[in-house]
């Protein structure tokens, strides 16, 4: 069994039932391929000097569908992976966690008899580890979320403040090799013409004697939270993996996320229902997650050697563990 993940060969569609009866919201479908649910969406605040609420962030290498909202009316960018469309007006912004669950398509290539078999009739009996994909992962982040775990608050505002991210522009990769070079010269950065006016707030806090965790506080809160969600979900696979190894004797079945290997194969009565990680500063919420899922509605169609895969997940399980599991499973089938 082959399965390719790009915008051909893979459908996410975010479920949402929102009132729209009139509001000062301005709702949308957002329709994208070939870019992560956080840059289209920024690149969109960028275009319409708004800001744009959601509910769940959604895969690069796929064609989804999510919903949107504003207190502005907003126009497309030029970005032809990015798509618009109007829904309706709203009194409620959206918020995340806000849809109720999300539907998935995938195409798989190249199956044995076996392995269509085991999709025939194996699908509704599975259950699933809950673990996040490397979707959650970038590598800067998890860097920011384990530095503010570890305490090392210098570190983790230095991180934030100097480190590159691919989708941003080349005015602000100068600002931060700026601030790289001038980093502990608190005076020149806040003398400098470059430097935008809510990071020097930032050293004028530090050249006033204030430490790296009061400084930490300062920093873009959606870019903070990001990191600890990220540091958390990392911990939770950990966990969960350690949880699902304690009972399974080998050989155990795996699969690969962000270079890391993870068991996938237990009984319910195994694990805990749902793991729990502490707060990371600055952050005050803990990670409440459930251990294990199951497919809702699975529905399989052939052509020849080939299929189509469609299923339905509660929100926050992720359809690419789904298929990493599945085609685990099936080897050697």
């Amino acid at each position: 069994m082959k399965f390719a993940k790009s915008a051909d060969s893979f459908r996410v569609e975010e479920l949402m039932h929102p009132n729209l009866l009139g509001g000062n919201y301005f709702y949308y479908i957002l329709e994208k391929h070939g870019i992560d649910s956080a840059s289209a969406i920024k690149a969109l605040e960028k275009q319409n000097k708004a800001r744009i609420h959601y509910s769940g962030l959604k895969d690069a290498n796929a064609a989804t569908s999510q919903w949107i909202c504003s207190l502005k009316e907003l126009k497309e960018t030029d970005d032809k992976r990015v798509q618009l469309t109007y829904a309706g007006n709203g009194e409620n912004r959206i918020h995340v966690g806000m849809h109720s669950a999300n539907r998935f398509i995938a195409k798989l290539s190249d199956l044995t008899l076996e392995e269509k078999k085991f999709l025939k009739k194996g699908l509704h009996k599975i259950t699933l580890p809950n673990y996040f994909d490397e979707q959650r992962f970038n590598e800067k982040t998890l860097r920011l979320g384990s530095a503010l775990r570890s305490g090392q608050f210098e570190m983790a505002l230095k991180t934030a403040l100097t480190e590159k991210l691919g989708m941003e522009s080349e005015k602000s990769h100068k600002i931060k090799a700026e601030i790289k070079e001038k980093w502990g010269k608190w005076d020149e950065l806040i003398k400098s013409e470059t430097i935008p006016r809510s990071k020097k707030a930032i050293f004028e806090h530090l050249q006033k004697g204030a430490n790296f965790r009061q400084a930490i506080e300062l920093l873009e809160k959606k870019t903070v939270a990001i990191a600890c969600r990220a540091i958390q979900s990392l911990e939770f696979n950990t966990e969960l993996s350690a949880q699902i190894s304690k009972h399974k004797n080998s050989p155990q079945k795996s699969i690969q996320i962000a270079n890391s290997t993870y068991p996938i194969e237990f009984r319910k009565r195994a694990v805990k229902r749902q793991i729990e990680i502490s707060e990371v500063y600055p952050s005050k919420v803990k990670l409440v997650r459930k251990t294990f899922f199951e497919l809702k509605k699975p529905i399989v169609k052939f052509s020849g050697n080939d299929c189509t895969l469609e299923f339905f997940l509660k929100k926050g399980s992720y359809g690419t563990i789904t298929i990493k599991c599945i085609i685990a499973l099936c080897e050697n089938k």
